[in-house]
């Protein structure tokens, strides 16, 4: 799997994006509001591991995405979605 798109109903994360498929490379968030990380001793939070995806969520919403707690940690891989659909 190399690209993985998510509705805009999705509030909650309980797993790691790269643990879904080593080859990864387009996560697409459509919820506009970051969904709260749900961490278990930092196991399900999405992690800046080897695996570089690019994850793209709603142009409106990238500096809210880029400031969210856990979110954070991702702010380089954060770009709006009009960059990959026109």
């Amino acid at each position: 799997m190399k690209k993985i798109d998510i509705g805009t109903g999705l509030t909650t994360l309980k797993g790691k994006f790269s643990n879904l498929c080593d080859n990864l490379e387009t996560v697409i968030i459509r919820a506009t509001t970051p969904p709260t990380i749900n961490p278990t001793d930092g196991v399900y939070a999405p992690t800046s591991d080897n695996n570089k995806y690019k994850i793209y969520v709603p142009d409106v919403s990238v500096n809210a995405y880029k400031a969210a707690e856990g979110w954070n940690t991702l702010a380089d891989r954060i770009l709006p979605l009009s960059l990959i659909e026109s």
